[in-house]
């Protein structure tokens, strides 16, 4: 396997050299914290850099590029960090700075021979992560320094040298970092039917983390990763209408969105990132597999004076699975099977494309053993600062 992830590399290195384009780069995304400066300065960046016009196979586009993301987060602690045992208090939070590289090889394989749209493509790429954990932002502030990690806050054993099972990643000092494979294939398409235009797809990503691939190597002896992770992803977007102005600009339009997405998890030691996941928003217990289904019929417009503002509305439903042993627990036994349901209805105003006011009630029906029925809203407002540049 080894000599096989070397020729892979020497493949992904080589290829530039018959690039027939320049380097692009690009910033994809930003994110904020809420406790620092009002929530109004990026912390944390992603963006990508590469080469592309390439063609392995003809007509078909090569692309090479390595996606960068690196910041400053906020996490809170969900499991007891010797026994993996599922917290009941749920407000110990903690400040994670991380970078996270990943160089991709990506490949078109397929177009449609009607459209001549991309149709079908893979990837392969090589990850690599690294993390440090410390206190918050505000127990810094408040000279709090050792934060949830201080010997007297009672959570994590005194002693540095000791692998936590329950948070691989917080073992030893704070510090970690995993390496990992990366491989996916998508499909997409389009076609138009009576009721309207009909936008579709599937995707299957596999992420691996071998014990072997630089995760147990002498100099991070404490931080030990062997997992695994595969997102299986479908939808089905329905336009039932798209009016346009003469001018060009939308009066309304109507669309019916569907996914359903699923995941597996597994490994005897499985990082942080690795196990987010979540329910309207809300955190869900890491068990081995977790599935969400959701539909979402979403009307927009009239788009008013300026180009990319108008009003949206829109209603939903989610319902998820959520079944296996707890991840990193100790208890390998405890097998469960959750099942979650929900509705929500929202609104959002979007300005140029730049400001984004929204609110949204949702309630959830289903009760589990990690929670309850609840009934919540939000408000508040996003700004793009990238589309303002």
């Amino acid at each position: 396997m080894k000599k096989i992830a070397i020729f892979l590399l020497a493949i992904i290195f080589l290829l530039p050299l018959g690039s027939k384009e320049v380097f692009y780069q690009s910033i994809i995304n930003a994110s904020y914290l809420s406790d620092f400066a009002f929530g109004a300065v990026p912390l944390s960046l992603w963006g990508e850099i590469g080469v592309t016009g390439m063609e392995l196979i003809p007509n078909m586009q090569t692309k090479i590029h390595l996606v960068t993301k690196a910041g400053i987060t906020e996490r809170i602690l969900r499991q007891d960090p010797v026994t993996g045992t599922v917290l009941d208090n749920q407000s110990h939070r903690y400040s994670v700075a991380f970078s996270d590289e990943e160089l991709v090889f990506r490949q078109e394989l397929m177009k449609n021979p009607t459209t001549g749209a991309l149709a079908m493509s893979g990837f392969f790429g090589i990850r690599m992560r690294w993390e440090q954990a410390f206190a918050t932002i505000k127990d810094i502030r408040d000279e709090r320094y050792g934060g949830i990690f201080a010997p007297d806050y009672g959570l994590f054993p005194v002693g540095g040298d000791v692998f936590l099972r329950g948070t691989p990643e917080l073992s030893g000092d704070k510090y970690f970092l995993a390496a990992s494979f990366h491989f996916g294939l998508a499909y997409d398409d389009v076609f138009d039917s009576w009721f309207g235009h009909n936008e579709y797809g599937v995707s299957a990503d596999l992420e691996l983390a071998p014990s072997w691939f630089f995760n147990d190597m002498w100099f991070i002896d404490e931080v030990f990763t062997e997992a695994g992770k595969i997102d299986i992803k479908g939808y089905w977007n329905i336009k039932f209408a798209d009016a346009k102005t003469t001018k060009g600009r939308s009066r309304f339009s109507l669309e019916l969105l569907n996914s359903i997405n699923s995941s597996i998890v597994y490994g005897s030691s499985v990082p942080r990132y690795l196990l987010e996941r979540s329910f309207m928003g809300s955190y869900v217990v890491t068990r081995n597999f977790f599935t969400t289904i959701r539909s979402e019929l979403v009307y927009d417009g009239p788009e008013l004076f300026l180009e990319g503002t108008y009003p949206q509305v829109y209603i939903y439903n989610e319902n998820a699975i959520n079944s296996g042993h707890i991840l990193n627990a100790v208890d390998t036994k405890s097998d469960y099977f959750e099942f979650y349901g929900g509705v929500g209805v929202g609104g959002k105003i979007y300005i140029m494309k730049i400001f984004n006011f929204f609110a949204e009630l949702k309630y959830v029906y289903t009760e589990n053993k990690f929670s309850s029925r609840s009934l919540d809203y939000s408000m508040g407002m996003f700004v793009n600062i990238l589309a303002a540049l």
